[in-house]
């Protein structure tokens, strides 16, 4: 998991490696999953209280699966950053 912090919307995005599966033509890929869009810690600091038959902040969170290549031992970066970008857009507009 990478954790943030700073002024940009997401808190975390988690990283996963997923080794796929050969019989449903699942190729092996890492998987990324935003925190932040939807309201993380219930308190009113980041998003707008909502009740139980609201949404949670904006209502979803953003994933992203990328092809991982057979050298790469750790998951590249710049998918997180294009996830940030996004995130900061739907928190402007």
């Amino acid at each position: 998991m990478c954790r943030l912090g700073g002024p940009d919307p997401l808190d975390y995005i988690s990283m996963y490696a997923n080794p796929g599966n050969k019989e449903l033509d699942i190729p092996p890929h890492w998987h990324y999953v935003s925190f932040g869009c939807s309201d993380l810690h219930g308190d009113g600091r980041v998003h707008e209280l909502t009740g139980p038959d609201n949404p949670s902040g904006f209502g979803f969170e953003l994933t992203l699966r990328l092809k991982r290549e057979p050298e790469e031992k750790s998951p590249p970066t710049w998918p997180a950053a294009i996830m940030q970008g996004l995130a900061k857009y739907v928190f402007q507009t």
